[in-house]
């Protein structure tokens, strides 16, 4: 006789089980959806959020160091003149013997936005530009051999040709500290091993001026680039600005960008 009850409370208490089960997996998919901001430049030349809503970063902000500092003979300093351009990015030069252990991982949990795959002497490169909810952007360039996740990344991508740029994301990937997106980087056929980093902070202007010898090359000023030596831990900053600058001789260590005691 109670044959007929108990059976109906079981298939009830399957449907609330499973009604839970919904509407939790539902919450985490619109969070997770939710988690993505698109910060755009706006007619007068300021970043703002287009699409989301922007999260606070954190403070002090706290860029993780994306390479292995004690393989690197030097680096280059973002904020100076290098040849005949003002480049807003640094870069990490690594020793003889790291050519094919050169890992390269992500520094700051953000989304990946566009990618480039070029040729550059005769070898195949890539680059990516990546932002995050709360405004602080940041790309690598002259990674040689990406990772799984970034190799499927570019195959998704239009092939490079003589005319190739960065493309846009169809739909932006989300990535978090300590995601490797290379393990090799630079040129192999000539053990110039390098990558390139940029950060900008799109929340505000950074203020910047260029000294009178740079004032050429005021038109190349990104006015929101900043310096990451002075936004990785404070211990691998002062052992980055002890190592040898391997920029242009006559610059060394001077930039724009960077807070150092004898940088004008």
């Amino acid at each position: 006789m109670l044959t007929r009850p108990i059976i109906v409370l079981t298939l009830f208490t399957a449907m609330i089980i499973g009604l839970s089960f919904w509407l939790v997996n539902t919450y985490q998919s619109r969070t997770h959806q939710n988690d993505y901001v698109s910060w755009e430049m706006t007619k007068d030349g300021t970043y703002a959020v287009r699409e989301g809503e922007a999260l606070d970063c954190p403070e002090p902000l706290i860029l993780t160091t994306p390479v292995d500092i004690t393989k690197l003979a030097g680096i280059l300093y973002p904020g100076q003149v290098r040849g005949p351009e003002f480049k807003v990015h640094g870069a990490f030069r690594f020793k003889e013997g790291f050519a094919h252990d050169s890992v390269v991982r992500v520094p700051f949990d953000a989304y990946v936005k566009r990618g480039h795959h070029f040729i550059s002497n005769g070898e195949d490169q890539y680059a990516f530009e990546f932002q995050s909810p709360c405004g602080i952007a940041y790309h690598f360039g002259h990674l040689r051999v990406l990772s799984p996740k970034f190799a499927e990344i570019i195959a998704n991508l239009p092939p490079p040709d003589e005319n190739s740029q960065y493309a846009s994301l169809l739909k932006p990937i989300k990535v978090t500290i300590g995601e490797v997106v290379a393990t090799e980087v630079g040129y192999a056929n000539d053990l110039n091993v390098f990558v390139d980093w940029g950060v900008r902070d799109l929340r505000q202007k950074n203020s910047v001026t260029l000294r009178s010898e740079w004032s050429q090359f005021s038109d190349q000023l990104d006015q929101y680039a900043i310096c990451w030596l002075d936004y990785i831990p404070p211990d691998d900053s002062e052992t980055l600005r002890a190592l040898h600058s391997t920029g242009d001789h006559e610059w060394g260590n001077k930039s724009d960008f960077c807070s150092y005691p004898d940088n004008r």
